[in-house]
C-alpha cells in the first residue's frame, strides 16, 4: 500500500506540473473553437512591414543560403516519444503549442561550436528551425501579448546561455534567436527597441534573415555587442511588464 501511495502520489505531482507548465506558456485559443490546437502557419517567408505609428519596420523572413541550410538541417532529433525521428525538425510540428513545449523543454540545447546541430539526447534541438516557426507564429496579428511575452522568456534564457562563449557560438543559432527576440519586441511596438532600430543597423540587420556576408560579420560581432544589446532590450521590456 505504501509503494501504491508514494506511485499515486508521484502521478499527480508530475501531472500537475505538466498541466502549470501549458497554463504558463499563455497559449492562444483558436478564434473558432476555443481550444488550444493552433495550427502552424509556417508563414510569413518573405519581406513584411510592421506599422508602429511614428515608422514602417521591415522584418524580412527570406532565409538566405546559410539560414536556409539550418532551418531544412536533416538531423536525428529526440521526440516526445522517446523514439529518435529523423528529417527535417521544420515540419515535425502541427501546432503552436507542441512547438512552445518542445522549445521550452530545451535547456541547453547547444554544443559548442556546434550550436546549430543536435545531439540525439536529453531534449536537445536544432534552434534555428523551431525559433524561425515561433518567429511566424508570433508576428501573427492574432497571437496574443501574452504568448509573444512567454516565447520571449524562453528566447532569451537560451540565446544568454548561447552566447555564452561567443568565440563558440554558431551564427545560425545566434541570427535566430535575436531574430526571434526582435520581431516580438516590433510586434509589441517596444519604444526602446524601435529607437535601437532606427539608430543602430545592425540591431535593423538582427530582423533580416536575408543578408549579405559583411552585414553577417558585423552584425555577428566577435565579442556578442549585438546580441547582448537584443537580450538585453528583450530583458527590460519583460522586467517592465511586470
Amino acid at each position: 500500500m505504501k509503494t501504491l501511495h508514494y506511485f499515486l502520489v508521484v502521478f499527480f505531482t508530475l501531472s500537475m506540473v505538466s498541466c502549470q507548465s501549458k497554463d504558463e506558456l499563455g497559449m492562444p485559443k483558436n478564434n473558432s473553437n476555443n481550444d488550444a490546437d493552433w495550427e502552424l502557419s509556417y508563414e510569413p517567408n518573405g519581406v513584411e512591414y510592421v506599422n508602429t505609428g511614428d515608422q514602417s519596420v521591415e522584418i524580412d523572413f527570406t532565409p538566405d543560403e546559410t539560414i536556409e541550410e539550418a532551418i531544412f538541417y536533416r538531423n536525428p532529433y529526440y521526440m516526445d516519444n522517446g523514439r529518435i525521428s529523423e528529417g527535417d525538425l521544420f515540419y515535425t510540428f502541427s501546432t503552436f503549442d507542441k512547438l512552445a513545449e518542445y522549445y521550452d523543454r530545451c535547456q541547453l540545447g547547444y554544443q559548442p561550436s556546434y550550436s546549430s546541430l543536435s545531439e540525439p539526447y536529453g531534449g536537445e534541438t536544432v534552434f534555428p528551425p523551431i525559433e524561425y516557426a515561433l518567429a511566424q507564429e508570433c508576428f501573427r496579428d492574432d497571437c496574443p501579448a501574452e504568448t509573444r511575452k512567454a516565447i520571449l522568456r524562453m528566447a532569451l534564457d537560451k540565446h544568454e546561455r548561447k552566447i555564452s562563449d561567443p568565440y563558440l557560438a554558431s551564427s545560425s543559432s545566434r541570427r535566430t534567436g535575436m531574430f526571434l527576440m526582435a520581431v516580438i519586441l516590433v510586434k509589441e511596438k517596444d519604444a526602446a527597441f524601435l529607437t535601437a532600430v532606427s539608430e543602430n543597423p545592425d540591431i535593423q540587420n538582427a530582423l533580416r534573415l536575408n543578408l549579405d556576408t559583411e552585414s553577417q560579420l558585423s552584425m555577428l560581432d566577435i565579442d556578442g555587442e549585438n546580441d547582448l544589446i537584443i537580450c538585453q532590450l528583450a530583458e527590460n521590456f519583460l522586467l517592465e511588464d511586470n
